[in-house]
């Protein structure tokens, strides 16, 4: 029998914390942390599963917006097949979004391939001897790392590793409020 994966988290969550922390000696501070270490971890991904669509989606919405972006600004410039790449792969991310019935697979691989073309385009733009041009590129980079940053951030907060992200909203509040906002940063 296949047991959800979130049932299956639980339990090891329930057991790292009823038994096997507790049998840990006190003493050995580094068995203690690493064991916290994983009871973190599970936490995380138990608190993840609930919103990887919903990140997948919002990744792919600003990918597809800053593959879109960068496209404008390299179009008849950049004769590269990388270019061709990324305007198929924008059109797919586009459609994927635009369908409520896209499963979290499709979502996830869409993101991918558009991550990796628009990548590609932005590598090659890079040579273009239009200033203008390549210094739009960089601000669309920059604002999608400023998009999808905290988003980052905040799934990782619970590693102890980041206090700022950890005293900040969560990532369900982030996802929420970054779908009431279009990716340029205006209303929908």
């Amino acid at each position: 029998m296949q047991l959800c994966p979130e049932l299956r988290i639980q339990t090891a969550i329930q057991s790292m914390t009823n038994i096997i922390i507790p049998a840990i000696d006190p003493d050995d501070s580094l068995a203690q942390e690493q064991a916290h270490l994983v009871l973190g971890m599970l936490t995380e991904a138990h608190d993840w599963l609930a919103v990887q669509f919903e990140y997948d989606k919002n990744e792919l919405t600003h990918l597809s917006d800053a593959g879109e972006k960068v496209l404008n600004q390299v179009r008849g410039q950049l004769q590269d097949g990388a270019v061709t790449d990324l305007e198929h792969a924008v059109a797919v991310a586009d459609d994927v979004v635009r369908r409520a019935a896209a499963g979290p697979k499709e979502v996830r691989e869409a993101v991918r391939m558009t991550s990796r073309t628009l990548s590609a385009v932005v590598a090659g733009s890079g040579r273009l001897p239009d200033a203008r041009v390549r210094s739009t590129v960089a601000d669309v980079v920059m604002t999608l790392g400023e998009n999808m940053s905290p988003v980052l951030r905040a799934a990782y907060a619970g590693h102890g590793f980041d206090s700022e992200a950890a005293a900040g909203p969560g990532v369900t509040a982030l996802l929420a409020q970054q779908a009431d906002h279009d990716p340029a940063g205006g209303v929908a």
